[in-house]
C-alpha cells in the first residue's frame, strides 16, 4: 500500500470505473487486422508493451500447435543463450497467466480455433515445451507439450478430445450440477444413497482421468499434480473410495471446496486470499505474543480464585458426618467438634452450597474486603467442582480466557466472576486487556489485512491502467492510419422490430392518441409520483399497525385497507400502461416489479398471505437515493465471489463438524418432550450449520465448551480456531471489498428529473405559504448561508481567554483557520446585547451608553465581560463542575443511611446551582443575548443550569426522583471546559448529519423485517409456566391457552399463562427485539421462542419451526451486515470530507496536539547501531562476542525458555514441579545477569542508550531482589507480580523477527493516534459518567435477576460505572434491562418513602430509552475511535511508503544498489545508472531513459543518486537542503563508512570523493 488511505478512499470511484472500463476494452475486426498486418502501426507502437506481446507483422496471433511448432521449440530450447535471457530479465507476462482472460489486443480466436492447442503467445514460454488453449470467454489455459502418460502426444486424437471436453462449458456445468446434487446426498444413510455416492466418485474419477490425459501426470510444468486444486481432487477421490462408510466421512466435506476450483475467477480469488493470509503472519505472531503476556498476567493474578463459593457454615447445620480433616487443609482443630462430621462430603453437598435466585451456578465469593461476600450463615471456601474451562488456573485456560476477551464473546460473565472472587478493582485488568487486545490488536489486524489486500488489488489496478494506456496508444496509432473506432453494438442496445413496437403502442386512432396524451400529462407528472410515495408510506404505516391481540373490528379495517391499497396500485399500473404503452412501460425495470407485485397481491388475497405487501416497501428505492444505494450494495454483496467462497467454507466446516464432532448422531430426541441434547450441537447437518454460523457471528465460546465436554479439547479447539481464523478473514475480505467498492446512489435519469422538478415546485409552494426562510438568506447574501465546518452549535477550539463564546467558520475560511487565530486581536468590548431586529422592533432597548441609565448599563456589561474573560473565572467554574460531578459519586442507594453526607450533599447542590445561575447571569450581561443564544456551548450550560434548578426545587419540595435525577446532567459541562472534548464533540456533531439518511435507511430495513416477524410470530411467544419450579409445561401436558386457564381455574396458583419480555406482538416490541438480535445480546431467547413457536395461543414445542433459523440469518445478513457497511461508508465519507475542509489537519486534535502530531517523525526508530569497537584487547573481544548475531539468537532462545517457565506455572502445582521451575528461573536469572555484565563491560555507557537494554537491566535488578529478599517481597510487595516483569524481554523477540518493520510502522501510527483517541475517550468517559449517575437514581432498587448481581448493579456509583462499561461493548445490556421489564405479578412492588420510589419493579419505557440511547451514542463514539485509529494507521503507513526517504524505500534502494555495485561501494558508473533506476520500486523508480539532475562526473556517488531520485519523486518544489540532511543522517545506517564520509556534507559528494575512491571503485565495477 503506497497511497494514503484518504486518497485511496477519495479515488475509489475512479478506480472502480477504471476496472469496469478495462473489462469493456475491445477492438473491432478492422482495427485488429490493421494492428496485426500494418508495419507502420507496429512502428508507432514499438515503445509500448503491445509490440513485445504481438507476433511479427503478417503473422496470425492464434496459430495451431503443430509438429513443426514443437520442433521449433526444441531448436530454440537447445540454442537458447541463458546469459542473454538474464540480461533482458525475461519473465512470464502477468496478463498471459493461465486462467486469465486474453488481453484485448489479441482479439478472440475464430470458432474453429477454440478449445484446440495453439502456440503460446507469451515470449517467455516460446522456448519451452508448452501450448495454450483458449476456451469460451477468451480464457487462456496452458498445457505441457510433452507426451502425457509417456504415450499421448499433443497431436493425439484422444488427448485433443480430452482437452476439448475439459474446456467446454457444458462439461464445467455438468460438474457443477453433479456437485450440487452430491451436496444433497453427502451423508448416505440408505443403500441406494451409497451406490449414488459411487456414481459421483466415478464422475470425479473420470474428470481426473481426462485431466491427466490432457496435461500429463506430474513430470514437467503445468501437469496434473502441479496444480493444488488437482491435488485436492486426488484427496477427494482416494478418501471417497476408502471411506464409503462412517469412519472418516468428515473428509467428504472437501467436496464443498471443489466448487472453487471449477472457475478461473474463484481460483484467482482463492490464490489472492492465500497470499493475503501469508503476509499476515507477522501481525498474527505479534497477536500471539500479546495474548501470551496477558494470559500469564491473568494466570498470576486470578489462579485458583474462581473455585471460591459460599458454603453453609457447619456450626449452624445439624448434619452429622464422619470427619476427615486431612481432606481439606483449611479445617482447624476447633472445627472438629463432632467425630461424625465429614467435611469433604459436607462442602460438596449441593444442599449446603448457596445459589442465587434464578441461577444454576453457585455464588462465587472472595476473602478480601472488596470481593463479594457470602450471606449470613455461609462461609467462603474453595470447592473444586467439575472443570468448566472458565478460569485462569493454567496457561491453556488463561490463554483461552484471554482470547475470549479479545473476541468479546460473553466476556462480561468471566469479568463478573473474577470481580466477585477478587474484587471490583480487577475491572482495570479487563479494561486494559480490552483496549490493547480487543481494540488495538483488532485495529492492527484489520490494518495489516487491509494493507495486504490493497497491495494485491493494486496489481489489478496497475494492470488496468496499463491496458488503458495500451488501448489509447493503439487507437492513436490506428487513427493516424485512418482506421476509425467503430464499436460494435451491444446486445442491450438492440431493439425489437418496428411492427412489434407499433402493436404494443396501440396508437390506432386519433381519439385514443388524445386520450393517451392526457393520461401522460397526469401519470408522468412529478406530483403523481409524490402521491404514490405517500400512499406507499401510508400503506407501510397500516401494516405496522398490526399487533396482538387484534380486535375483530380492527382486523377487518386492516383487511379492507389492504384491499384499497392493492386496488389503488392496480389502477396505477393500468394508467401507466395506457399512458405509456405496454412497450415503453415494460422497458423500465421498476414497472415490471410493480406489475408483478400487484398481480401477486391480488392472487395472494385468496391464499390469505401478506408477503407481497411487505415488498411494497422496496418501491421507495426508486425515488430514495439512500435506499437505492443500500439495495445496490446488497446486490453487489450477494453476487460477489467472496460471498460464494464464504458460503462454501461455511458448508465445509458444517459438514466436517457434523461427522467429526457429533457426540451421538443417532440420538436426535425426535418427538421427545424432555430433550437433554443442547440446542447447539452437531448431531445433524442443519444444527451443525447453525453452530458454525453462530461461531462466525462471534459467539463461539459456549458451543466450544459443549463440544469440549462431549468430544474433548483435542478435536474441538483446533476446529474452532481454524474456523474463526479462516471464517473471520473471509468475512473481513468481503467487508473490505464492499467497503472500497464505489456504489452509486444516482436515480434513473427520468426519475431524477422528476424529483428535481418536484423539489422546485415544493419550494414554490412553501414560498407562497410564507415559509421562505431559505430563499431569504440567498437573496440577502447572508454569509451564514454557506456550508460551515464548525458552526455556532459546536465552535472550534478557542483560547482560554475566550471562555465559551462561539463563532462561525465557513468552508472557505476553514483552511486558514490557524492564521486567523494568530492574527485576530482579542475582543475588548462586548457586542450588542440584542440583534438588529430586536432594536428595530423595540427602540427602547437601544440605550445611549454615554449618559444616564445607558452608561450604567454599559459599565455593568463591560465589567461582566471582563470577569467572564478572565482565566480565573473559567478555572473556578471548571473546579465547581468537577466538584459537583464528584458529589454525584456519593449519591447512591445507601445515601439515606448516611445522614450527614446526605445533608452536606444537599447544601452542596444548592451552592452549585446558585453559582451556575450567577454564571449564566454574568454571561448574559457580558456576552449579550445575541451572542449567548447563538452559541451551542452556552445553550448546553443553560440546559444543565435549568436542570440543576429543577432538581434543587424538587429535592426541597419532595416532588420525586424524576426531577431530582436531572442533576445527573452536570458532568456534561466538563465537555465545555476541556479543549480536546470541545474539538471532539464539534467534529462528532459535524459528522452526524450525513448519518441521518443512512440511519433512516436502516430503520426502514428494520421496519420491513419487523412487519415480517409480526406477521409470522405475533402472539406465538406465549406459554404456560409453573412459577414454582420455573418450568414450562410440555405441549402434550398443556397443549394450549385454554387448557392452561383450566389449570388456573382448578386453584393451581403456581400456573400462569405469560409471554416473554421480548416478542413480536407489535411494532415497538418487534423493533426492540430486532435491536437485541442485532447486538447479539439476548437474541438466543428470542431465537428459541421463534423456532419453538406453533400457533397463536398454543403451547410451544421443541423446534417445531426449525426453518425459522434462516429468517434470522436473513436479518443478520441484510439488516445487520449490509446496514453496518452502509453506515461505515457514510462515516468514512464524512470523515474524509471534514478532513478535506480543514486542509488535511487531524480533526480530533487541538492546536497544541496538532503541532506535536506534525513534529513526530513518521518513520519508526531503527535499532541503534552498536558503539565502535573498543581498542582494548579484552573489551574488544567482549565487544566481538556480544555483537555477534549468534550470541543474540542464543539469548533469544533463553528468553523463550523464560517465557515457557512462566507459562508452566499453574494452580495446585506439586512441590517437585515448583522446585524444578524455581531452579530453571534461577539459572535463567544468572544467565541474563552475565549477559548484562558482558554488555556493560563491552559497551560502557552506550549500553543504556538502547531501551531494550534498559528493560533487561531493570528486570535483572528486580529478579535479583526477589531472590535475595524472597520472604519480605512475598509478604509486602507481591513477589509473584514482580516475576511478571520478565515478560518485558518479549520486546526483544519482536524486534528480531523479519516482519517487525511493518509492525513498527503500525505501532508508530498507533502512538501518533493516542492523543486523538484520548480526546474521544474523554467524551466517552463523560457520557458513561452521566448515564451512570442517572442510572443510580432510577435503577438502584431493582430485583436481582439475570445480570443484576453483587457486581453488576446500580446500587453504588462504582458498580453502576462497571455496568455501563460492559454495556459500552454491547455486553450484558439485555440482562440489565430485563428486571426493568417486569411488572406485577412477576415482581413485588415495595414503596420506599425515604426516596419516594417503588422498588423491585422497573420503569420499562425509561429503561428502554436509557439503554438504547446509550448504546447508540457510545457505539457512535467507539466506531469513530476505531475509524480514527485505522485511518491514521493506513494514512501514515501510506505516507511513509510514499516518501522517497522512508525506511521501506531506503531498504529497497540500498538492496538494489548492492546488486549493481559490488562490495557495497559508494560509486556507480553512469552507464549502469539507467538500469539501476529502472529496477527500483516506486516512488524512486525512474524508467528509461533516466533523466536525473546530476553533474557530469562519472562515476556518481550513492548520495547524489539518492538525492536526485528523491527530488525527481517529490517534484521541483522539494527542499534539497532538508533532503540532503536526511540522507546524511540515515546513510550510515545502510552503507559502511568510508574514510572521507565525515567531510561529505556539501552539495556533491561525488566531487569530494572522486579523487579518493573513483579509480578503485571503477576498477571494481569493471571487474
Amino acid at each position: 500500500m503506497r497511497t494514503p488511505f484518504l486518497e485511496l478512499w477519495s479515488a475509489r470511484k475512479e478506480r472502480g470505473e477504471l476496472l469496469e472500463t478495462d473489462k469493456e476494452l475491445k477492438l473491432n475486426n478492422a482495427q485488429l487486422s490493421s494492428l496485426l498486418s500494418d508495419s507502420d502501426v507496429r512502428t508507432a507502437l514499438h515503445k509500448s508493451r503491445v509490440a513485445s506481446r504481438l507476433p511479427p507483422v503478417g503473422t496470425e496471433v492464434f496459430r495451431r500447435f503443430t509438429p513443426e511448432s514443437l520442433e521449433q521449440i526444441k531448436k530454440c530450447s537447445d540454442s537458447k543463450n541463458k546469459q542473454v535471457e538474464e540480461d533482458y530479465h525475461l519473465k512470464p507476462a502477468p496478463e498471459l497467466e493461465s486462467g486469465k482472460v486474453l488481453p484485448f489486443f489479441y482479439g478472440a480466436p475464430p470458432p474453429e480455433l477454440q478449445d484446440v492447442p495453439l502456440e503460446d503467445p507469451d515470449p517467455f514460454y516460446q522456448s519451452q515445451k508448452t501450448f495454450v488453449v483458449v476456451s469460451k470467454g477468451n480464457v487462456l489455459s496452458r498445457f505441457n507439450a510433452d507426451s502425457s502418460c509417456f504415450h499421448f502426444s499433443p497431436f493425439s486424437l484422444f488427448r485433443r478430445a480430452a482437452i476439448r471436453i475439459l474446456n467446454h462449458w457444458l462439461f464445467t456445468g455438468l460438474l457443477l450440477v453433479t456437485l450440487l446434487v452430491n451436496f444433497f446426498f453427502l451423508t448416505p444413510r440408505k443403500s441406494y444413497e451409497v451406490n449414488l455416492d459411487l456414481v459421483f466418485l466415478c464422475i470425479y474419477t473420470l474428470e481426473a482421468a481426462l485431466k491427466i490425459l490432457s496435461r500429463g501426470f506430474c513430470l514437467g510444468p503445468f501437469t496434473y499434480l502441479r496444480d493444488s486444486w488437482n491435488r485436492l481432487d486426488v484427496v477427494i477421490i482416494i478418501t471417497g473410495f476408502l471411506f464409503l462408510s462412517e469412519p472418516m466421512m468428515c473428509l467428504r466435506s472437501l467436496r464443498f471446496l471443489k466448487v472453487l476450483g471449477l472457475f478461473s475467477a474463484t481460483r484467482r480469488h482463492a490464490k489472492m486470499f492465500g497470499r493475503v493470509l501469508n503476509r499476515l503472519w507477522d501481525v498474527l505472531f505479534f497477536t500471539l505474543l500479546v495474548l501470551t503476556v496477558f494470559s500469564v498476567i491473568g494466570m498470576s493474578w486470578f489462579s485458583g480464585s474462581m473455585w471460591n463459593i459460599c458454603v453453609r457454615h457447619w456450626e449452624q447445620d445439624n448434619s452429622s458426618f464422619l470427619i476427615e480433616p486431612t481432606n481439606f487443609p483449611n479445617v482447624t482443630q476447633d472445627d472438629q467438634v463432632d467425630s461424625q462430621f465429614n467435611y469433604t462430603e459436607y462442602i460438596y453437598n449441593s444442599e449446603n452450597i448457596y445459589f442465587t435466585e434464578h441461577h444454576d451456578e453457585p455464588q462465587i465469593c472472595g476473602n478480601t474486603s472488596l470481593a463479594s461476600q457470602c450471606p449470613e450463615g455461609f462461609i467462603c471456601l474453595q470447592v473444586h467442582r467439575d472443570p468448566n474451562f472458565k478460569n485462569f488456573d493454567s496457561f491453556e485456560e488463561a490463554f483461552l480466557s484471554t482470547f475470549r476477551l479479545m473476541m468479546r464473546d460473553f466476556w462480561e460473565a468471566l469479568a463478573g466472576e473474577v470481580m466477585q472472587a477478587n474484587g471490583t478493582p480487577m475491572m482495570i485488568f479487563f479494561v486494559v486487556t480490552l483496549f490493547i487486545c480487543s481494540f488495538s490488536l483488532s485495529a492492527f489486524i484489520i490494518a495489516s489485512f487491509f494493507i495486504s489486500f490493497t497491495e494485491q488489488t493494486e496489481k489489478e489496478l496497475r494492470q488496468a491502467q496499463q491496458d488503458q494506456r495500451d488501448y489509447n496508444q493503439i487507437l492513436a496509432a490506428l487513427k493516424d492510419k485512418g482506421v476509425d473506432d467503430l464499436p460494435e453494438k451491444k446486445d442491450s442496445e438492440r431493439t425489437c422490430s418496428e411492427c412489434w413496437r407499433r402493436l404494443c403502442s396501440c396508437d390506432c386512432c386519433g381519439c385514443w392518441v388524445r386520450v393517451k396524451k392526457g393520461l401522460q400529462v397526469f401519470v408522468l407528472d412529478p406530483f403523481f409520483d409524490l402521491a404514490i410515495i405517500l400512499l406507499i408510506i401510508i400503506n407501510v404505516i397500516f401494516m405496522a399497525m398490526e399487533h396482538y391481540p387484534l380486535t375483530v373490528e380492527f382486523e377487518e379495517m386492516l383487511f379492507r385497507a389492504e384491499w384499497v391499497f392493492t386496488f389503488i396500485f392496480f389502477i396505477e399500473v393500468v394508467l401507466k400502461i395506457l399512458a405509456m404503452g405496454s412497450y415503453d412501460f415494460f422497458q423500465v425495470g421498476w414497472h415490471i416489479f410493480d406489475t408483478v407485485l400487484v398481480m401477486w397481491s391480488i392472487i395472494d388475497f385468496g391464499l390469505i398471505s401478506s408477503f407481497p405487501f411487505f415488498l411494497r416497501l422496496l418501491r421507495l428505492a426508486r425515488w430514495w437515493p439512500g435506499f437505492l444505494k443500500w439495495m445496490r450494495l446488497v446486490w453487489a454483496g450477494v453476487r460477489s465471489l467472496w460471498t460464494v467462497s464464504l458460503v462454501l467454507v461455511t458448508l465445509f466446516f458444517s459438514y466436517f463438524g457434523y461427522h467429526s464432532l457429533s457426540s451421538n448422531p443417532n440420538n436426535l430426541c425426535e418427538g421427545e418432550e424432555d430433550c437433554d441434547i443442547p440446542r447447539w450441537h452437531m448431531n445433524d447437518f442443519l444444527h451443525s450449520l447453525m453452530t458454525v454460523t453462530r461461531a462466525l457471528f462471534g459467539e463461539w465460546i459456549e458451543t466450544m465448551w459443549l463440544c469440549m465436554e462431549k468430544t474433548g479439547p483435542s478435536m474441538c479447539v483446533p476446529f474452532y480456531i481454524t474456523l474463526l481464523i479462516v471464517g473471520n478473514f473471509l468475512i473481513l475480505t468481503l467487508f473490505v471489498t464492499l467497503l472500497m467498492k464505489w456504489i452509486s446512489n444516482k436515480l434513473a435519469p427520468r426519475d431524477e428529473e422528476k424529483m428535481n422538478i418536484l423539489k422546485t415546485r415544493l419550494k414554490k409552494v412553501l414560498k407562497v405559504c410564507g415559509i421562505n426562510g431559505g430563499e431569504t438568506k440567498k437573496e440577502t447574501g447572508d454569509p451564514e448561508d454557506k456550508e460551515s465546518v464548525a458552526l455556532r452549535c459546536v465552535p472550534p477550539e478557542q483560547s482560554e481567554e475566550n471562555g465559551t463564546q462561539g463563532s462561525t467558520l465557513p468552508i472557505g475560511e476553514a483552511q486558514n483557520f490557524q492564521k486567523m487565530k494568530e492574527t485576530e486581536a482579542p475582543q475588548e468590548v462586548p457586542e450588542d446585547c440584542c440583534c438588529q431586529k430586536c432594536y428595530s422592533c423595540c427602540p427602547a432597548l437601544n440605550l445611549d451608553s454615554s449618559r444616564g441609565v445607558g452608561r450604567v448599563w454599559s459599565s455593568l456589561r463591560r465589567s461582566s465581560f471582563y470577569i467572564i474573560q478572565h482565566p480565573y473565572f473559567n478555572n473556578f467554574i471548571f473546579f465547581i463542575v468537577i466538584v459537583s460531578s464528584i458529589a454525584l459519586v456519593f449519591e447512591d442507594m445507601y445515601l439515606s443511611t448516611r445522614y450527614h453526607t446526605m445533608v452536606f450533599l444537599g447544601y452542596l447542590d444548592q451552592v452549585v446551582t446558585y453559582l451556575f445561575v450567577l454564571e449564566v447571569l454574568f454571561k448574559w450581561l457580558g456576552l449579550g443575548f445575541k451572542k449567548y443564544f447563538t452559541d451551542g456551548w452556552c445553550w448546553l450550560d443553560l440546559i444543565v443550569t435549568l436542570a440543576c434548578v429543577l432538581s434543587v426545587a424538587a429535592q426541597t419540595s419532595g416532588l420525586g426522583s424524576a426531577l431530582i435525577s436531572l442533576k445527573a446532567l452536570r458532568p456534561l459541562r466538563i465537555l465545555t471546559h476541556i479543549r480536546g472534548t470541545r474539538v471532539s464533540v464539534s467534529v462528532l456533531l459535524r459528522m452526524l448529519p450525513p448519518l441521518l439518511d443512512v440511519l433512516l435507511v436502516s430503520v426502514t430495513v428494520w421496519s420491513f423485517f419487523s412487519i415480517v416477524f409480526i406477521q409470522f410470530l405475533a402472539g406465538r411467544f406465549e406459554f404456560c409456566l409453573n412459577e414454582t419450579s420455573q418450568e414450562v409445561f410440555g405441549a402434550k401436558e398443556v397443549p394450549n391457552k385454554t387448557q392452561c386457564f383450566m389449570l388456573i381455574e382448578n386453584n393451581l396458583t403456581e400456573v400462569r399463562w405469560k409471554s416473554g419480555p421480548m416478542n413480536f406482538d407489535n411494532m415497538p416490541q418487534a423493533m426492540l427485539s430486532l435491536f437485541s438480535v442485532a447486538t447479539l445480546k439476548g437474541w438466543l431467547d428470542i431465537l428459541y421462542n421463534t423456532v419453538d413457536s406453533t400457533m397463536v395461543e398454543d403451547q410451544p414445542g421443541h423446534e417445531e419451526q426449525i426453518t425459522y433459523y434462516f429468517l434470522f440469518l436473513a436479518f443478520f445478513l441484510f439488516g445487520s451486515f449490509f446496514c453496518c457497511i452502509n453506515i461505515i461508508k457514510v462515516l468514512l465519507d464524512a470523515y474524509s470530507s471534514q478532513t478535506h475542509k480543514v486542509g488535511g489537519s487531524h480533526l480530533f486534535l487541538t492546536e497544541k496536539q496538532q503541532k506535536n502530531f506534525n513534529n513526530i517523525s513518521f518513520c519508526p526508530k531503527r535499532p541503534l547501531a552498536p558503539c565502535p569497537r573498543p581498542q582494548g584487547r579484552i573489551r574488544g573481544r567482549l565487544w566481538d562476542l556480544v555483537s555477534r548475531e549468534a550470541f543474540e539468537w542464543v539469548m533469544q532462545v533463553f528468553i523463550f525458555v523464560s517465557v515457557v517457565v512462566l507459562m508452566a506455572e499453574r494452580y495446585n502445582i506439586s512441590e517437585g514441579e515448583e522446585e524444578v521451575l524455581f531452579w530453571f528461573s534461577f539459572i535463567l536469572i544468572i544467565i541474563f545477569t552475565i549477559e548484562s555484565i558482558l554488555k556493560i563491560c563491552a559497551f560502557r555507557r552506550s549500553y543504556f542508550s538502547d531501551s531494550l537494554n534498559v528493560i533487561d537491566f531493570v528486570v535483572i535488578i528486580f529478579s535479583l531482589l526477589s531472590l535475595a529478599l524472597a520472604d519480605l517481597m512475598t509478604k509486602y510487595f507481591f513477589s509473584n507480580y514482580l516475576s511478571l516483569l520478565r515478560l518485558g524481554r518479549i520486546s526483544r523477540i519482536i524486534h528480531r523477527f523479519p516482519g517487525s518493520l511493518r509492525l513498527r510502522f503500525l505501532f508508530s501510527a498507533w502512538t501518533k493516534s493516542l492523543p486523538a483517541l484520548f480526546n474521544l475517550a474523554l467524551v466517552l468517559f463523560v457520557l458513561i459518567f452521566t448515564y451512570t449517575s442517572f442510572g443510580t437514581f432510577h435503577f438502584a432498587h431493582l430485583k436481582k435477576l439475570n445480570y443484576l448481581s453483587d457486581v453488576y448493579n446500580f446500587e453504588t456509583f462504582w458498580n453502576g460505572f462497571i455496568s455501563m462499561l460492559i454495556v459500552t461493548t454491547w455486553a450484558g445490556w439485555d440482562g440489565l434491562l430485563y428486571p426493568n421489564l417486569l411488572t406485577p405479578p412477576d415482581c413485588d412492588p415495595v414503596d420506599i418513602p425515604q426516596v419516594n420510589i417503588t422498588a423491585n419493579c422497573g420503569n420499562a419505557p425509561l429503561a428502554i430509552d436509557f439503554y438504547v440511547s446509550f448504546l447508540c451514542l457510545s457505539s457512535y463514539v467507539l466506531l469513530v475511535m476505531l475509524l480514527v485509529l485505522l485511518v491514521d494507521m493506513l494514512n501514515i503507513f501510506g505516507l511513509m511508503h510514499c516518501h522517497p526517504l522512508s525506511a521501506p524505500n531506503l531498504n529497497s534502494f540500498f538492496k538494489t544498489w548492492k546488486k549493481f555495485v559490488p562490495d557495497s561501494a559508494h560509486f556507480i558508473q553512469r552507464s549502469r545508472l539507467p538500469d539501476l533506476c529502472e529496477r527500483l520500486k516506486k516512488p524512486l523508480r525512474v524508467p528509461k531513459p533516466c533523466e536525473l539532475d546530476l553533474g557530469p562526473e562519472d562515476p556518481v556517488h550513492c548520495r547524489d543518486v539518492l538525492l536526485a531520485l528523491s527530488v525527481h519523486a517529490l517534484g521541483d518544489g522539494a527542499d534539497r537542503d532538508a533532503l540532503r540532511a536526511t540522507i546524511n543522517d540515515k546513510y550510515h545506517e545502510f552503507m559502511p563508512e568510508s574514510p572521507s564520509q565525515e567531510s561529505c556534507e556539501e552539495s556533491s559528494c561525488t566531487l569530494q570523493m572522486n579523487q579518493e575512491e573513483a579509480t578503485p571503485v571503477t576498477e571494481e565495477i569493471n571487474e
